[in-house]
């Protein structure tokens, strides 16, 4: 599933590189490649791939050959804004027959109609959600990285179970786990941080949370999402937007207003799980 992962998205920013150059947006060209080299390449997929690599046989082979597929086609699409570095990276990447001998030789990148894999997209996307919403939580409590923690996760369909499943030793490895397990309701833990990401909640078995502070917290959380709503609202009342702004928009603002109610629910119910008054 990475593997398909990183190849759309991939194929992705090959399209957005392509209408970038033909507008003669080479910001936009350079900026869309430095974040997904950055935050796709190297954050996300170079760290789901190493246990791949670290495994024997047909699975080394296919993360191998996929590392050197979309390091290659990198450096290419970046040889028109950094040349000199992408040839000299270039030529220490292992010979094809069909490669000639320089980068400035090789044929640019396009995007492929066949190289479109949306199912792994929001696949990834589930895991990665849940993976920073635990880091993002261990850094607010300082929790060292070298500290493995329990994570238990209440609320998921069972498409969002199975899918978690599939990737549960990715997730435990990025986020630094110990376990992670799925509940049909909070723990009545006394050590237990809640965050919500989308429609899940999870939870975080930590040493020594401070309930109080956790409940202030929530409820910081409670009152962004309610002020993020209400300037929704306002928006979407105004009559001018409404009518004047592309559809896409309106509908775009409409998504995000159900989201964030989703979203404060969740809060608010956790809020009463943990005894808030």
């Amino acid at each position: 599933l990475i593997h398909r992962w990183i190849l759309h998205r991939l194929n992705l920013v090959t399209g957005e590189v392509k209408e970038a150059f033909e507008s003669l947006r080479f910001d936009v060209a350079a900026d869309r490649l430095y974040h997904f080299f950055w935050d796709e390449y190297a954050d996300w997929y170079i760290e789901m791939v190493k246990q791949h690599l670290q495994a024997e046989g047909p699975d080394r082979d296919q993360a191998r050959a996929v590392l050197f597929e979309v390091h290659d086609r990198t450096l290419r699409l970046l040889h028109p804004i950094i040349p000199f570095v992408t040839e000299e990276l270039w030529q220490k990447l292992p010979r094809r027959e069909a490669d000639g001998q320089t980068i400035c030789l090789a044929a640019y990148p396009q995007p492929r109609a066949d190289g479109v894999d949306e199912a792994s997209e929001a696949e990834i996307g589930l895991a990665q959600g849940v993976v920073t919403t635990i880091r993002t939580a261990r850094a607010e409590r300082t929790v060292k990285p070298s500290v493995r923690i329990k994570a238990l996760l209440e609320g998921a369909r069972p498409e969002q179970q199975r899918v978690l499943e599939a990737q549960k030793s990715y997730v435990q490895v990025l986020a630094g786990l110990s376990a992670f397990d799925f509940v049909a309701a909070a723990p009545s833990d006394e050590d237990v941080v809640t965050r919500v990401f989308g429609d899940l909640r999870v939870h975080i078995l930590m040493p020594h949370t401070d309930r109080t502070a956790e409940i202030e917290k929530l409820r910081k959380q409670l009152d962004d999402k309610v002020r993020e709503v209400g300037n929704l609202d306002q928006k979407l009342a105004n009559e001018s937007f409404v009518s004047r702004a592309p559809a896409h928009v309106v509908d775009g603002a409409r998504s995000q207003r159900e989201k964030l109610l989703l979203e404060q629910r969740k809060i608010e119910e956790t809020l009463q799980d943990l005894g808030a008054r």
